[in-house]
């Protein structure tokens, strides 16, 4: 067991969950950590295989390093955080994973980069090749204008260069898309994520009162909005449930607008 997946029987229904962290964060970073013990503690019949990878990403002070990576330490750098390695690590993960049962969920970069993931998996519906992930769900998602991610309305060179995204592919990727954005976004700009929602005619998009980024500098470890939304999914995948699960975690929808 390698400390991702929650082990439960065998015979019991499988749910995979790959979630991707943001540009210099890692697994045990922001509300990551939180949400996977959360769903655990949840879903006592389903086995959830939840997947938090280290990505390649530029080396910060604050991310300690890890002995249980994969990827050498000095692969740890903005001259190998591209999108071709990200890829490659994400593609590794899910390969034997049963599309209709796996949902992902990116926050920040890891944001845009499930809309890539999902545009890849869009093109093989088209081709025959593939069914649609059940859901993803991006959390503060990165705009991108052509294929170079945008913070604060300016392109960065120096964070992976992503493809232009398509959006008829991504939403033939997915059953479910759904975008989170925090009003008081210092990092990206709201009308970028809330553009790449309405480009990929998400199902759903939230502008949050009272939130930024959803990260760790603003003391968000916890984050029940998005333990709701992926409860939500994961009822809706699974073939014997009609209702979502409801937590003591809910919280009331006043402080949340759809724009």
């Amino acid at each position: 067991m390698d400390g991702n997946t929650i082990e439960v029987s065998p015979s019991k229904e499988v749910i995979n969950i790959l979630l991707v962290h943001g540009n210099t964060d890692y697994p045990s970073k922001n509300w990551y950590a939180w949400l996977k013990r959360e769903l655990g503690e949840t879903f006592k019949d389903v086995t959830l295989n939840i997947v938090i990878p280290q990505f390649p990403t530029a080396v910060s002070s604050e991310r300690p390093a890890s002995p249980t990576s994969e990827t050498p330490e000095e692969k740890l750098s903005f001259e190998f955080q591209t999108r071709e390695e990200w890829t490659a690590l994400a593609r590794k993960i899910m390969k034997d994973w049963e599309p209709g049962k796996t949902i992902l969920i990116g926050h920040s970069l890891g944001g845009l980069f499930v809309f890539d993931l999902a545009e890849d998996q869009g093109r093989a519906v088209e081709a025959g090749d593939a069914d649609p992930f059940a859901a993803v769900i991006a959390v503060a998602p990165v705009g991108v204008k052509g294929d170079v991610p945008v913070l604060k309305g300016k392109a960065q060179t120096n964070l992976p260069t992503f493809r232009a995204i398509t959006p008829a592919f991504v939403r033939k990727g997915t059953k479910d898309l759904t975008v989170l954005t925090g009003e008081n976004d210092s990092i990206v700009n709201p009308k970028d994520s809330i553009d790449l929602a309405k480009q990929c005619k998400a199902d759903e998009c939230r502008v949050v009162k009272g939130y930024g980024h959803f990260w760790q500098g603003e003391g968000v470890t916890e984050l029940p909005l998005v333990y709701d939304c992926v409860v939500e999914k994961i009822n809706r995948t699974l073939t014997q449930s009609s209702e979502p699960v409801l937590s003591k975690k809910m919280t009331s929808t006043p402080d949340q607008l759809t724009p």
